[in-house]
C-alpha cells in the first residue's frame, strides 16, 4: 500500500499492488476463461506454469474487502 496520493480533483487516493496476482486468461473449447488452478491444472501444466500463482479467487477476495473498507 502506497501513501496518499493528489490527483487533479485534489481528492486524496490510495493505491494497491497486490504482487504475483497473476490474471490470465486461457482459450477452452468454451471459450476464453479466467485461469484458475483448480479448473485449469492439466493445461498449467502443460504449459509448465506454477499452479500456485493462479489463484483468482484470491484477488476477488482483496477486491471485495478493498470496497468494503473504510478506504473506498
Amino acid at each position: 500500500v502506497q501513501g496518499p496520493a493528489r490527483d487533479k480533483g485534489d481528492k486524496r487516493k490510495i493505491i494497491v499492488i497486490l504482487q504475483k496476482a497473476a490474471l490470465e486468461t486461457v482459450k477452452t473449447k468454451k471459450g476464453y476463461e479466467l485461469v484458475s488452478a483448480d479448473s485449469h491444472k492439466s493445461i498449467l501444466t502443460k504449459l509448465k506454469k506454477d499452479i500456485s500463482e493462479y489463484r483468482p479467487d484470491i484477488v476477488h477476495q482483496c477486491l471485495l474487502t478493498l470496497l468494503d473498507s473504510p478506504l473506498n
